[in-house]
């Protein structure tokens, strides 16, 4: 039996929060739509619908598009998207995966299975319709199984994958739980799903904090680690995902897009997981559908190449407008090295590095709550706020309670910049405690000393890390991000030991003490000093 990682089961699946079931408005003549079941090769019998242009026949052949479900979700949820596309010439499947919904069997988390059914899902259509060039498109479990079919199916044509995952080695930075995800997960399974063993044994694991299973499992489970597969067969590859996607962070797509050989387009959006995929699937003509559309046209329906493919489109999140950049002209940003840096008058972002220097009381203290004052960090809430409406979160640094947290900030900036890319914080500390978290915060503070989250990231230590020394040192990767940093604001970085949206690795209280003895707390930010279109 294949045993999944503790709680990080849920944090590798994937999940879409709402459902888009509305009906699209019908023309004169609809779509033809019917429902349909086939069997598995073990006996599974599985219930979806095929969508066809008006008035078409079985004998009638038409450019195929699959649609992969998100996790926990209806092939309904893809209705508006697929009667679109039969109005446009397509023929259009998707069907509700083992375990889930109208379906029988078990849920399953074994990848290899599931992408099988969804190649049988292939045959039993081509074997009952006439069928052109074929897609594949999924959103966040869906987006993973299409990169995944993309490495052994060779009949696709293109793959569209919305807030998929690449990487299962390392689905989350610094290997840390997901809390809030593994609530959401975990209530989809209870509510819509009919649990497997495999389900209740990761919950076993969980509940007694079991190893994880190992390394070779989830390369295989991750098309990062099918990469050679994937550019031999060079499908057209389309990826979006979202900058405040924290169960599949953004920063595993930008490496795995830049790694693809064949055709590929990025598209960055604001919000959450999967958000921008699943709020406008009822819309043909915003992002990233408009784009899916296109993609789709080019490759699927007429074989040619896609006026999209060698694009990089990633949103701003503090104001409207992308950055665009071609492949053969992407820009490498500046870096702008800060050190963390105490003086009398409290901690300040310093590019002097032999000026970093700590006194040994700076130090952070954990409680299974959060006393520190920024709790308004919690990336959810980020990304909710910012999904639609440009609202970005304060982080309350003037009101920070320490020994709980710590604020570093740098002098204010002369000329407008642009911060693109992945910020990279670079720390040292000495810990009694045996484990511990470190959750870092980029902050834009304005003139009025008022902070608004740009991004953060999170790094879970342990006794196992400790060096020689008797000191932990490691990086954290902060979530790539796109935001516009006015002239007099300031730069932060906020360290915190503790976030709603993360497992604590103890419920004990515990604590960590800066050090610099090396120099080695450092800030490195990415960024534009002059204007970007």
């Amino acid at each position: 039996m294949m045993y999944l990682r503790k709680v990080n089961l849920l944090v590798m699946v994937v999940v879409a929060s709402f459902s888009a079931t509305a009906a699209y408005s019908a023309s004169l003549c609809p779509p033809k739509e019917e429902l349909v079941t086939f069997t598995t090769s073990d006996g599974v019998t599985l219930h979806g619908e095929v969508i066809s242009p008006c008035g078409s026949s079985p004998s009638d052949s038409f450019p195929t598009v699959f649609f992969l479900n998100p996790f926990g979700q209806s092939f309904k949820t893809y209705k508006p998207q697929a009667l679109a596309f039969a109005e446009d010439g397509y023929r259009t499947f998707s069907y509700d995966p083992r375990g889930w919904q109208s379906s029988g069997g078990k849920i399953s988390l074994d990848y290899e299975l599931l992408t099988n059914d969804v190649r049988q899902a292939i045959d039993w259509v081509t074997g009952h319709y006439k069928t052109g060039r074929i897609g594949v498109t999924g959103i966040s479990e869906g987006g993973g199984l299409s990169m995944l079919l993309s490495a052994v199916e060779p009949r696709l044509s293109a793959v569209a994958a919305l807030s998929g995952w690449t990487d299962m080695v390392h689905p989350a930075l610094g290997h840390t739980q997901r809390l809030a995800w593994n609530i959401v997960l975990g209530t989809l399974i209870t509510l819509f799903g009919k649990p497997s063993a495999i389900i209740e044994e990761a919950f076993q694991h969980w509940r007694d904090g079991t190893p994880p299973e190992p390394r070779d499992l989830m390369e295989k489970t991750s098309p990062l680690y099918h990469l050679k597969e994937i550019n031999e067969r060079r499908p057209p590859i389309f990826l979006a995902n979202d900058l405040d996607d924290t169960l599949f962070p953004v920063n595993q797509a930008f490496d795995f897009y830049d790694k693809l050989q064949g055709p590929k387009h990025l598209q960055i959006n604001r919000g959450f997981h999967a958000a921008a995929a699943i709020t406008t699937t009822k819309e043909r003509n915003k992002e990233p559908w408009a784009s899916v559309h296109k993609w789709f046209d080019a490759y699927v329906k007429n074989g040619q190449p896609s006026e999209l493919d060698g694009l990089v489109r990633v949103s701003f999140k503090n104001q409207q407008g992308v950055l665009e950049f071609r492949d053969n002209a992407l820009r490498e940003p500046e870096i702008s090295t800060y050190y963390l840096k105490q003086t009398n008058d409290g901690y300040e972002l310093s590019q002097t590095a032999e000026e970093s220097r700590l006194e040994p009381d700076l130090s952070v203290i954990s409680y299974p709550w959060n006393p520190s004052g920024i709790i308004s960090g919690i990336p959810l809430k980020s990304a909710l706020e910012n999904l639609r409406d440009l609202k970005t979160v304060s982080v309350p640094l003037r009101h920070l309670k320490r020994p709980y947290a710590i604020a570093f900030t740098a002098k204010p900036i002369t000329t407008d910049t642009t911060v693109y890319g992945v910020a990279t914080l670079q720390l040292s500390l000495k810990s009694k405690a045996k484990k511990g978290l470190v959750v870092a915060y980029l902050v834009d503070v304005d003139e009025n000393g008022e902070g608004k989250l740009m991004t953060h990231g999170v790094y879970t230590w342990s006794e196992s890390d400790a060096l020689a020394d008797g000191h932990f040192r490691f990086k954290i990767e902060l979530y790539h991000t796109a935001w516009r940093l006015a002239s007099g604001h300031k730069l932060a970085i906020a360290l915190n030991s503790s976030d709603p949206e993360y497992q604590p690795p103890t419920l004990l209280r515990y604590g960590y003490t800066l050090d610099d003895t090396e120099g080695s707390l450092r800030l490195d930010v990415p960024s534009f000093t002059e204007a970007v279109n």
